[in-house]
């Protein structure tokens, strides 16, 4: 299928040829008939893509200062590497369409194949042939409504979310700021709401059109003019609300806004603009400024968006997808006319020629840009063949890589180093994004690219595969690679529950799979190095394991228990591998505590104890708590009347027989590099992988327990 993306790099729009999105639970997929260019929001990205990367670092310095963190810790090679899998990939564009129903999940109830849907979300309802949206980002399109005019209901609803904020009705006096498409939209709302509607942008076309949908009164920019009508609009009480959906960095139409409004008025930003404001003239008037929240509450929650669970109607009553369905009412009823905004109406195969009007290069006024999808049945393709030189077949000495998962960390320090193998051929990649597949498959060189991994799965000529997807899928490929007789790289962690871990060791035994997790620490130089001077595991020892892991964003995936497992299962289980690495036996007890309370999100913030077979002992300290501008990791290691410390894997230092000894690197080295090596090799010469199986599952199986044991609040046995 085609879709409409942007090179990050260099800004350009280009159309793609991307395998078609999977079809998961809780959404539908649906074959676009419509879409329509957003001229703020995407006028905006598409700017910002053109830039240099002086630029984009000047418009980004959050992004800059995370950059020169990760070289004066990682190293020039693994930054670039970074920065790369984020410049060299596409942004996908879009985001409000209609079409048809071509497929749906499993437990959507609601939707039915051939039904007309309008679509919203950004990552979903975007410029493709085909989409996957999740059920409360989709409703039905009557047939009395063109999808041509359906595709705006998304621009609708964060028109329509901008009037609830205002709180306005019958009689009331609004202006707005800014008649763009969503200025356009809210004006006709306002109107069927029963307000008197006084609009100003800087164009004289915009104003001319929202006065011919019934705007009651509209000007040109102009200050003084505005004081001076908005006055007699409003008999010389001021307006009853202020809705800016302009968008535009200067404070001017904050700065109007005390002149024109009553006393204790609402002040309602829809659009991006400049936020100083007099603050004495806002106080006198006891005015309140809102912000609308795009399409409505809901917006940027996964548990509504992606896990489709709504809000009780009592307490929300206008939801992104309760005003969605109320934009397409107004539609239905005619009372929301999308004919005379529609300004353009463009085919995909010339989306470029759009995006030059949406960025004024060719000087032609316009409001809705529409892009027009063929009208034909599309078979969801989701395998794509890649570009590709002569191939080599798959050999004893060549062998034929699969990767399940490219996300920026699988950019970065994955394909990166399994690339520079010798003897390597990349066959098939497989991720969640039709976009991400495309891209990453065309920049490592792989021969084809799919959004469902069961093609690798399938796949004859592929020796081996390597899981970089999010946590939740790691054990279900597992198992469905190793029944496949694929040797298997999995990052970790290689399972989320118990359940999960039993599948894993069932398919391994019963199919002699060959599988390694990446716990990556024991391959750096300095574990190693410790672990060579500790020769044998008769001898107690003593670790203190610190982590200053530093907090994740509330809505980050890791934290979600059904994604990403929460951050014990996602993390703690390489500290727990690199300790019983190091003192060579497995745990046999543990117990742990987490700190809770105010605000403290559950186990990000947590001790571990763990005692081994042969009486060693460690606690794990882990804390989302501290400043990340602190080093992250410190291992110290007594046993044998000496000391081991690992100070963020940039320095080991040994304390025996009272001397001091110091390594130290300029950045570190966490074995990345050394584990991807070893699988390879082993996998090459069939020799053992160089982790046992025997301590994947002991690592997976303790990390359980440590959650277990903070909920029990008892210490916890390990049966292996």
């Amino acid at each position: 299928m085609r879709q409409v993306l942007q090179d990050i790099k260099t800004g350009e729009i280009r159309i793609v040829d991307v395998p078609a999105p999977l079809l998961k639970k809780g959404g539908i997929l649906v074959q676009n008939a419509f879409s329509v260019i957003s001229a703020g929001t995407e006028r905006a990205s598409v700017s910002l893509g053109q830039k240099s990367l002086l630029g984009k670092a000047k418009e980004r310095p959050e992004m800059v200062k995370k950059v020169l963190d990760t070289l004066a810790k990682e190293g020039l090679g693994t930054t670039l590497s970074r920065i790369r899998a984020q410049l060299e990939a596409y942004r996908p564009m879009g985001y409000s369409s209609a079409g048809t129903v071509i497929a749906v999940g499993s437990d959507v109830e609601e939707f039915q194949v051939g039904d007309r849907v309008a679509c919203g979300g950004g990552g979903y309802a975007m410029h493709a042939e085909i989409i996957f949206v999740p059920r409360n980002l989709c409703v039905k399109v009557p047939d009395n409504v063109p999808l041509s005019h359906a595709a705006f209901t998304t621009l609708g609803a964060i028109a329509l979310q901008g009037m609830h904020q205002a709180e306005v009705g019958i009689g009331d006096n609004v202006l707005v700021i800014g008649l763009g498409l969503i200025g356009q939209l809210l004006v006709q709302l306002l109107k069927s709401g029963g307000c008197r509607v006084f609009g100003v942008d800087l164009r004289k076309e915009a104003v001319e059109l929202a006065l011919s949908c019934g705007m009651d009164k509209g000007i040109v920019w102009a200050e003084k003019e505005i004081e001076k009508l908005a006055n007699e609009f409003t008999n010389g009480k001021g307006f009853d609300a202020v809705i800016i959906t302009a968008s535009t960095r200067s404070n001017a139409p904050m700065q109007i806004v005390p002149q024109v409004i009553r006393d204790r008025g609402r002040v309602v930003l829809v659009g991006r603009v400049g936020t100083t404001f007099p603050y004495m003239a806002y106080s006198n008037k006891e005015l309140e400024i809102r912000m609308s929240r795009s399409y409505g509450p809901g917006r940027y929650d996964p548990l509504y968006e992606e896990k489709g669970i709504d809000y009780p109607i009592g307490y929300v009553p206008w939801t992104e997808r309760r005003n969605m369905e109320e934009v397409v009412r107004q539609m239905s009823i005619g009372k929301l006319n999308l004919e005379p905004i529609i300004t353009h109406k463009f085919p995909l195969e010339k989306a470029k020629e759009a995006y030059d009007v949406v960025l004024g290069k060719t000087q032609e006024f316009s409001v809705g840009v529409v892009l027009e999808y063929p009208t034909e049945p599309i078979k969801p393709e989701r395998k794509i063949i890649l570009p590709q030189k002569a191939t080599r077949k798959a050999t004893k000495d060549v062998l034929r890589v699969g990767f399940i998962g490219a996300g920026s960390f699988a950019q970065a320090l994955l394909l990166p180093n399994v690339k520079k193998m010798e003897g390597i051929v990349l066959r098939g990649i497989a991720t969640g994004t039709s976009a991400n597949a495309q891209r990453v498959g065309e920049r490592f060189g792989f021969e084809y690219c799919t959004t469902d991994y069961q093609e690798l799965i399938n796949d004859p000529e592929i020796d081996c595969i390597f899981i970089a997807a999010r946590n939740n899928l790691h054990a279900r490929a597992t198992v469905d690679a190793v029944k496949a007789g694929k040797a298997v790289f999995v990052e970790k962690p290689l399972a989320l529950t118990y359940d999960e871990l039993e599948e894993v060791i069932k398919a391994v035994e019963e199919n002699n799979g060959r599988i390694m997790v990446g716990f990556n620490r024991r391959f750096s130089p300095y574990i190693e190095e410790i672990y060579r001077q500790i020769t044998d595991g008769d001898y107690p020892l003593v670790f203190l394991y610190r982590v200053n892991a530093g907090p994740l964003p509330p809505d980050h995936w890791v934290l979600d228990k059904e994604q990403g497992g929460g951050r014990i299962q996602a993390e703690v289980c390489h500290f727990v591998d690199t300790v019983m690495f190091i003192a060579r036996c497995k745990p046999i007890e543990v117990f742990a505590f987490a700190a809770r309370g105010n605000g403290i999100p559950p186990n990000d913030n947590l001790t571990a104890n763990i005692k081994f077979q042969n009486e060693s002992v460690a606690s794990i300290v882990y804390s989302g708590l501290g400043d990340t501008s602190f080093p992250k990791e410190r291992i110290e290691v007594f046993g044998r009347e000496a000391v081991y410390v690992v100070d963020d894997f940039r320095e080991l230092i040994i304390v025996k027989h009272g001397k001091k000894h110091r390594m130290k690197r300029l950045f570190q080295d966490k074995g990345h590099r050394e584990e991807v090596r070893r699988f390879i090799e082993a996998v090459k010469k069939g020799t053992e992988m160089p982790i046992p199986f025997d301590e994947i599952v002991a690592t997976t199986l303790t990390t359980l327990k440590i959650e277990e044991s903070i909920l029990s609040k008892k210490p916890l046995e390990i049966k292996l």
